[in-house]
């Protein structure tokens, strides 16, 4: 694990992880539930802030319909990565 986080940050982390659209719900819940704590604390940082963005930000910016502001393009390609193969395990099973 990159760097030490208390159980109540990852539980906060978790529950803003859960979204008002299904696609989002997915994609990021996931993240966090597996990632989260694998990440350096700079991509930690920049997931929390990303999570203050509306639903409908996210999702433009997860399927490409606006262009992602450029703090968040790491977390978000790291996100986008995870979920391929997060989605090619459980195709797998």
């Amino acid at each position: 694990m990159s760097g030490n986080i208390d159980h109540i940050e990852y539980n906060k982390v978790i529950w803003n992880s859960r979204r008002g659209l299904l696609e989002l719900d997915i994609l990021l819940e996931n993240f966090a539930k597996v990632e989260y704590r694998n990440l350096d604390q700079n991509s930690r940082l920049s997931y929390q802030k990303l999570l203050t963005h509306e639903d409908q930000v996210l999702y433009d910016w997860f399927l490409k319909k606006r262009p992602i502001e450029k703090e968040y393009l790491d977390i978000i390609e790291i996100i986008i990565s995870f979920n391929k193969k997060f989605s090619k395990k459980k195709d797998a099973t």
